[in-house]
């Protein structure tokens, strides 16, 4: 009998698992699975009531049934929570133990747990855990996903060994259907995802069996060539012959590489022919999938459509090596071409180059007079006869602004470099003709020839930079050729300009002084302070050459304001000395000194309030300063130099015009300044004829009617100073008097009366 039970159990069970596997088999839905499981398992067991919870994924007292098998209750979707299952069940469960109790009212539970059995009228309860195994072949983990759970209401019961067997067996085939389910909906997600992900790249897929050398074109990958379906067969040439030839070595080369397993990934960017003949850029890419011996059996990518995004970089890169204005290549688009052709001839050395550095005469007068947008044509109009002057493998490039530049290859001599040289300006002696307006534009051209000695493209062009500066040293419109001695000079002159700059640290630099003499009475009215600027290497540095360099690098602001404290402080040595000095002479004059100042200093807009804190530093009296200011300096900007030079004299600074003759000085802009004092430039003085000695003669007469001193610079002989006296110029100064002289040699000359001519007093000595 026991035997004959048995048999039968073994039969419902089988039963059973043909029926589960038969609705997973047809359905691989989570709901059906769990709803045919709980249906046939209260078919089988005869009790009251079978569901299936889902654990929450945070909160581990919370369920959300998923299947019931009770016509009485409606629960699916619900939420049940049991306040005592993490604690009391959890650690059980997730171990794969089962819980079985047969009278609820009976069994040792907690007090909560019978509680919430109790609410469902629950007798008799059995638990499996339905546990979920990992979906990734890697990992070996499983997780508790749910429960699987019988329910006696009517009466207690007493749960068979067999029956505990059986739930556990469908829970496990329950875990691996749900197992199933999920990696059949992630695979369709994917599946979706992907088809999705194709069209909307819009992209042409292919696949390559490699062992029958067939290929499948996807629709869209004909159609992206412009071919219907049937114009297009199978075979690899299919895609290669279309390709072009020059991209075509490139496309097999990657192919190659990645089918050898030397890349990771196949990716081609190649032009292919289109259906009406004309060249598309399309990018390929792709990826072998190989056997177990690294063989590559097949080969599957997509084909897309790039032709617009490679115009756009076309243009993008023309754009960013040509210059926008002119369409000719720009400064890199010309270092890059430099560098190929030094590397070239490197290699072959019979090869020849020249470089010309091109600068526009003037060209700011165009700017200035008509505005840039004729500028601007004009510069166009230049580019195209450039054009014109040279062979179709030179370069012509614009530099930026006004300067052009010329890569002349492959010359047989150097003379072919100057004869280049000489189109260019010939061609530039026609007439421009810009809105009416015509001009003749000449330019100064630096030329620099090829040399193994030149390893960099920017130190040819910086060669030819050089040689363009030498060229409108030698007075513009001609052409100079690279010589050392240039380079040497610049960088003499960088040397001269850091040493410059440290110079006022390092005190290295001093004053002289030279008198002004009263050429009517030879007593010293005023003294002009001299910088000079003694470099611990060269010696002696003319001023000739650094006070330039210190206006153009800004160093003359420090400079100058030293000057003017030193001078100030040396005067008072004097005034304290000789106090004398403090008090007119019976010519009406006071010692003054005379500090010059430069355009730079003219415009600096605290000027005045830095020489009044100079004045009140070293004590010196306003009226025993007079400051020298060049025409050229004041004429530049006449409106605000009136204003400024105003401020000044109602300080009581005696104001002084230096070189006058040699600028641009309007008369009536002369008689408004408050001037004291002219001085008659030394090139009138020196360089003595009749014709100068009228515009002296002129100057004086000028200066004495606007009620101003005269002094005349650069005498040098007892002529020159019997003509001035002749002349009635009231002042003199130069060599015949005295070269300029350190301080202690001033204070010498101060005592003394210099012997002159037509002097009223009688001699005390003769300086020569």
């Amino acid at each position: 009998m026991e035997a004959e039970f048995e048999l039968q159990r073994q039969y419902w069970r089988s039963q059973l698992f043909a029926n589960i596997a038969a609705k997973i088999h047809q359905s691989l839905r989570v709901e059906t699975i769990l709803q045919t499981m709980v249906d046939e398992v209260q078919g089988m067991l005869q009790c009251d009531r079978v569901l299936v919870y889902q654990l929450h994924k945070i909160d581990q007292g919370m369920f959300v049934v998923e299947a019931v098998a009770d016509a009485s209750y409606s629960l699916i979707g619900q939420s049940v929570h049991d306040p005592c299952f993490s604690e009391h069940f959890y650690a059980k469960y997730a171990e794969g133990r089962v819980s079985s109790i047969s009278d609820v009212d009976q069994a040792p539970i907690s007090d909560c747990h019978r509680l919430l059995l109790q609410q469902f009228r629950v007798q008799a309860n059995l638990v499996v855990p339905i546990v979920q195994p990992a979906m990734h072949p890697d990992r070996e983990e499983k997780y508790l996903w749910g429960l699987l759970i019988a329910h006696h209401c009517r009466a207690s019961r007493e749960w068979q060994v067999f029956e505990t067997e059986l739930l556990q067996q469908i829970a496990v085939q329950a875990g691996v259907a749900l197992g199933q389910s999920q990696l059949l909906s992630a695979l369709q997600e994917s599946e979706t995802r992907y088809a999705l992900a194709v069209r909307g790249a819009n992209d042409g897929l292919w696949d390559w069996d490699l062992d029958r050398n067939r290929v499948y074109f996807s629709p869209r990958w004909k159609s992206l060539l412009g071919y219907h379906e049937t114009e297009v067969g199978d075979r690899p040439q299919e895609w290669f012959d279309r390709v072009h030839p020059e991209d075509l070595i490139r496309l097999r080369a990657a192919l190659d590489a990645h089918l050898q397993g030397r890349s990771d990934h196949f990716e081609s960017e190649h032009r292919i022919r289109h259906a009406d003949g004309s060249l598309r850029w399309v990018l390929c890419r792709g990826i072998a999938v190989r056997d177990g011996l690294g063989k590559a059996k097949r080969m599957a990518g997509s084909l897309a459509d790039i032709h617009e995004r490679k115009l756009v970089e076309s243009r993008l890169l023309h754009d960013a090596l040509h210059d926008a204005l002119t369409g000719l290549p720009n400064r890199s688009l010309f270092i890059d071409r430099l560098g190929q052709t030094i590397a070239l001839t490197r290699r072959q050395p019979d090869r020849h180059f020249a470089v010309l550095f091109l600068d526009l005469d003037r060209f700011k007068v165009v700017n200035d007079s008509l505005g840039h947008l004729c500028g601007d044509r004009l510069l166009v109009d230049l580019a195209n006869r450039l054009r014109a002057c040279v062979r179709p493998q030179d370069t012509v490039a614009r530099l930026g602004g006004d300067e052009f530049a010329v890569l002349l290859t492959d010359l047989d001599r150097p003379d072919l470099a100057t004869r280049a040289a000489e189109r260019i300006q010939m061609a530039l002696k026609a007439p421009f003709d810009v809105e009416g307006h015509e001009f003749t534009v000449t330019t100064s051209i630096g030329i620099a020839f090829g040399s193994p000695e030149y390893g960099r493209p920017g130190d040819v062009l910086r060669d030819a930079d050089l040689a363009m500066y030498r060229a409108k040293e030698l007075g513009r419109n001609c052409y100079a050729a690279f010589d050392r001695s240039f380079r040497e000079r610049v960088i003499a002159q960088l040397h001269l300009e850091r040493d410059l700059r440290r110079a006022l640290e390092r005190q290295e630099f001093f004053l002289h002084y030279q008198p002004l003499v009263d050429l009517t009475t030879g007593d010293i009215a005023s003294l002009e302070a001299l910088v000079r600027w003694h470099h611990p290497d060269r010696g002696l540095v003319s001023p000739v050459e650094f006070i330039p360099m210190a206006e153009e690098t800004g160093t003359i602001i420090a400079l100058g304001e030293w000057i003017l404290r030193e001078a100030c402080q040396q005067t008072m040595v004097w005034l304290q000395a000789m106090p004398h000095l403090r008090q007119p002479t019976d010519s009406g004059h006071r010692l003054t000194i005379s500090v010059n100042l430069s355009a730079r200093q003219f415009m600096q807009p605290n000027l005045i309030k830095s020489i009044e804190s100079i004045l009140e530093e070293t004590g010196l009296a306003p009226h025993h300063l007079k400051l020298e200011i060049t025409e050229s300096v004041v004429m530049a900007d006449a409106r605000s130099a009136e204003r400024l030079l105003r401020k000044l004299r109602d300080q009581g600074i005696q104001l002084s015009i230096d070189d006058f003759g040699t600028g641009y000085s309007s008369l009536s802009y002369l008689q408004r300044f408050p001037i004291d004092t002219i001085k008659i430039d030394r090139s009138f003085v020196t360089r003595s004829h009749e014709g100068n000695w009228a515009i002296v003669r002129a100057i004086i007469a000028l200066a004495e009617s606007l009620g101003m001193d005269t002094v005349a610079e650069g005498i040098e002989t007892l002529d020159q100073v019997r003509q001035l006296q002749s002349l009635q110029c009231r002042y003199g100064q130069g060599y015949w008097f005295s070269h300029p002289v350190d301080g202690n040699t001033v204070s010498q000359l101060l005592q003394r009366t210099f012997s002159l001519p037509m002097s009223r007093l009688p001699p005390d000595v003769s300086l020569t």
